[in-house]
């Protein structure tokens, strides 16, 4: 797909995100950036209105209901944009509500300063622009409708003439249009936010997963047992880990090749996913090293997983030659919050379990005297 299809692919699909229902309507949206451009069109709003109100002196006068809502206009305008600026709590429904509390106060604005011919019918456009900008399309369109009542209104209290329609028409077409291409455009920039979004949390997921078993890896292994050892300390919850070798492992290797040695490792990931609770976490440490972070559990239920990931991984798991996969597991209970002191105990127990002369024989049987082991794989990322 070239570049070009692509962007026009994007673009069908940011048109289509102005239909689309969703939970979160402004997914996607930056609320900070939302509340410095209605800030900012405020404050433009201000300036606008003193000006205008500058210019119609010398026609109309200082007509005391103009001047007294001109003041609440810009009284309004004021407080809002140093509420958006800063305010801590303020959001997008908070935006909306602003957004329509001004439409009817220019509505009476216009209707005091002359109606169809007022100079203020052109700060309407400062209303339609944070409508369109910063509001999803649901949320736009009820806005977008109040501000075209507001600019028909002089209808209704004026006589009516087709010169006065054409004349609000000619006001109204072009800034609609302007605001139909502004509120694609934002529904486009949201849209690629959400795919950018979604993208990076695709890419933080995979570069948390083992891509040989499955599994989480060693990043992700230590990312989880930090936040569990933070609970514990902050809770006093309860939490074991186990952690496991495939014994033999550089035998199988060294005879059939590192296809197989791959295969024997999906194996032993799979019977350990099996054997875990839905509560346990597992994890490729790196080579042929596995761990387990078993939540809520102490010594004791460490120990009951161990044989059952034991007779679970003999039972399932199978080497080239048909003998089955043995594992050497060691545990260890979280006492403080010491990751490394935690690891160190487990991996204690890891070798005095490989070394135990009854797991030993069961390990290695009449292999005409073998008893070498692989030991400890390298441990990698």
């Amino acid at each position: 797909m070239t570049g070009r299809e692509s962007a026009d692919r994007e673009f069908r699909a940011a048109v289509s995100e102005l239909f689309t229902k969703r939970e979160d309507p402004y997914a996607g949206a930056d609320l900070r950036n939302a509340r410095r451009m209605m800030a900012l069109t405020l404050i433009i709003g201000v300036i606008v209105g003193l000006l205008l109100l500058l210019l119609s002196i010398p026609a109309r006068g200082l007509e005391a209901p103009v001047l007294v809502l001109h003041l609440a206009f810009l009284a309004l305008s004021i407080a809002g944009a140093y509420w958006l600026l800063a305010g801590e709590r303020v959001g997008f429904r908070h935006l909306w509500l602003l957004n329509a509390a001004l439409i009817p106060l220019l509505a009476l604005l216009v209707w005091q300063s002359g109606g169809t011919h007022s100079a203020f019918n052109q700060a309407y456009l400062l209303a339609l622009i944070p409508a369109a900008g910063i509001h999803p399309a649901r949320r736009a369109l009820p806005l977008l409708g109040l501000i075209g009542l507001a600019i028909f209104s002089p209808l209704i209290y004026e006589p009516y003439s087709y010169d006065r329609l054409l004349l609000l028409l000619s006001h109204a077409l072009p800034w609609y249009a302007l605001s139909t291409a502004f509120l694609i455009l934002m529904s486009y920039v949201r849209h690629q936010r959400i795919v950018s979004g979604e993208n990076e949390a695709q890419a933080r997921r995979l570069a948390r997963i083992d891509e040989l078993t499955g599994l989480g890896n060693r990043r992700a292994f230590e990312e989880a047992l930090e936040l569990e050892l933070a609970r514990l300390e902050r809770a006093g919850s309860t939490l074991s880990l186990l952690l496991l070798d495939v014994d033999r492992f550089k035998e199988i290797n060294d005879t059939w090749g590192h296809p197989a040695g791959d295969e024997c490792l999906r194996q032993v990931a799979v019977a350990l996913a099996e054997a875990a609770r839905a509560t346990d976490a597992c994890y490729r440490w790196g080579g042929d090293e596995f761990a387990v972070i078993l939540r809520e559990t102490d010594a004791a239920g460490a120990q009951r997983l161990r044989d059952r990931v034991r007779a679970i991984v003999a039972a399932s798991c199978q080497a080239p030659d048909g003998r089955p996969i043995r594992v050497s597991c060691g545990i260890a209970q979280a006492v403080d919050s010491d990751r490394q002191k935690l690891i160190e105990r487990a991996d204690v127990d890891l070798f005095r379990d490989k070394t135990e002369p009854m797991r030993a024989e069961e390990r290695d049987g009449p292999r005409d005297g073998a008893t070498t082991d692989c030991g400890h794989g390298a441990r990698g990322g």
